[in-house]
């Protein structure tokens, strides 16, 4: 099929695909202005810029999302800015969310979205501020239809629907209070059927302490929530450090600073009286805490819909929760059409589908473990090794998100000696841990016998390493050296 006709095809089904997707805007109640500026962004995405240098279908589009946002759109539109860049994420992710919930696209494509934003929306901001900076704005003179389309006032009209929306949900969902019948133990599953996302939330305030709600993305989210609850850290400072969710606080309005009352004032939404002003931030590990972005709200606004019904399914009906077996775990399967079916699960049931798909990324080639393997004495010592997150957070430059540097530790449990230590960002610590742990291993010219290990993620990490040189990996609940060595690196930068 030749260029023209290629393109002519996709124009076709691109029509289509815009017409479902603006009605299925149209159900979510969105703004005439909202609908018009999402459709206007994505018909420029599959139908100018796919179609440009070759004729690519919207469902292959997931993979050119980078350079659209790095260069093409920056550089072909006269109304690139930090604001149209961001409207843009926001529209692309709505519209790949409906795909996939059409079964158009795997989970898996957007999965890698949602991950590409996430890593590469910094870049993004800082590269059209940056292009904007050189160029003369007073070159570009808009037309009055673009001059409608991408005014000040419907940018802003567009941020405010997804306030208004999510603190909405936000401020109904306090008043419910559902702190006083739930604790932080009585968690609970959302299972979006058409994307196949899971989220587990728990309450808190039992105690009476603090209030609020904690929402844990996918079964990643729900170890880290299982590792707080069971003490899977040396130092309570970890804590935070190892979490990996959205966390709703209701406090007092002096606790919130001044980013938090501009967000509250955004949306038009009303708050009042004693620990009820709402503080929201996003835990990742290795990461310090941020604010949640704008293309984010609509969707946490429609998790908290179903939230508030299942809260109040549990003071009204609290069998639901008590009945289960210590092991399981209550889950509403929900769809967009607003069906529901619940259910419970295990916990190991959850999991194995999980251990089902995982697959460790080898940064070494054979031959070079090899090569350090014969180069070393094999000996009867017992390391330990563990990895965890400094405490003293890093930022590289001012449009990084600081974070908490990832630190790998190895000891010799005999005499106690430090083996090696070694710091990387954690976005990369898979690949540099198994880089060091080979590096250290040459250099020390020594095979263990046995390394004891707590840390999932890390055993998975080095795995490849040494089942290679047929080191024994041995799990533990608890090591014997490297805790104090923690602590006492902790109290000295404290």
């Amino acid at each position: 099929m030749d260029y023209e006709k290629q393109i002519e095809e996709n124009s076709k089904k691109n029509e289509v695909l815009l017409n479902d997707f603006e009605n299925s805007m149209m159900n979510e109640k969105l703004t005439n202005k909202t609908i018009m500026n999402h459709v206007f962004n994505v018909d420029l995405f599959i139908n100018d810029f796919l179609n440009y240098y070759e004729a690519t279908a919207a469902e292959e589009g997931i993979e050119h999302i980078d350079d659209f946002l790095s260069d093409w759109f920056i550089r072909k539109t006269m109304w690139s800015s930090e604001s149209s860049v961001k409207q843009n994420i926001t529209s692309l992710k709505k519209f790949y969310k409906f795909m996939m919930g059409e079964g158009l696209i795997s989970k898996d494509k957007y999965d890698y979205m949602i991950k590409l934003i996430k890593d590469t929306k910094d870049f993004w901001i800082s590269t059209v501020n940056e292009y904007n900076n050189e160029e003369d704005a007073d070159d570009y003179l808009l037309d009055d239809d673009f001059d409608d389309m991408f005014d000040d006032e419907l940018m802003a009209e567009m941020e405010e629907d997804a306030y208004e929306s999510f603190f909405k949900e936000v401020k109904e969902l306090g008043v419910l209070k559902p702190w006083n019948w739930l604790d932080d133990t009585d968690v609970f599953g959302i299972h979006q059927v058409e994307t196949d996302e899971d989220y587990f939330i728990c309450v808190i305030g039992g105690a009476g302490e603090s209030y609020g709600i904690i929402v844990y993305e996918e079964l990643s989210g729900l170890k880290s929530y299982i590792k707080q609850l069971n003490g899977e850290f040396d130092d309570p400072i970890e804590v935070f450090n190892i979490l990996e969710a959205v966390v709703i606080h209701y406090d007092k309005k002096s606790y919130l600073d001044s980013v938090d009352i501009e967000m509250i004032k955004k949306s038009g939404v009303a708050f009042k009286g004693k620990n009820f002003w709402p503080m929201v931030r996003v835990y990742e590990p290795g990461y310090l805490p941020d604010m949640i972005e704008t293309y984010d709200m609509s969707e946490m606004a429609e998790l908290l819909e179903i939230v508030k019904d299942m809260v109040v399914l549990f003071k009204n009906e609290p069998k639901r929760l008590t009945d289960l077996d210590d092991d399981q775990i209550y889950i509403r399967e929900a769809s967009f059409a607003g069906t529901f079916k619940d259910t419970k699960k295990t916990y190991e049931e959850l999991f194995i589908s999980e251990s089902n798909e995982i697959s460790v990324p080898v940064y070494i080639n054979e031959l070079e473990l090899k090569r350090v393997e014969k180069s070393c004495k094999r000996t009867l010592d017992i390391w330990e090794l563990d990895s965890f997150y400094h405490i003293e957070p890093v930022q590289n430059n001012e449009d990084e998100i600081p974070f908490f540097p990832a630190m790998i530790l190895a000891v010799n449990i005999d005499n106690g000696m430090i083996l090696g230590q070694n710091l990387t960002h954690p976005d990369t610590q898979g690949e540099d841990f198994q880089r060091y742990v080979l590096k250290m291993i040459s250099e020390l010219k020594v095979l263990p016998k046995k390394v004891n290990m707590r840390n999932e993620e890390l055993i998975k990490t080095v795995l490849p390493i040494f089942d290679s040189m047929k080191i024994e990996i041995v799990p533990k609940n608890k090591l014997e050296i490297i805790p104090d060595i923690k602590r006492d690196l902790f109290k000295s930068k404290g």
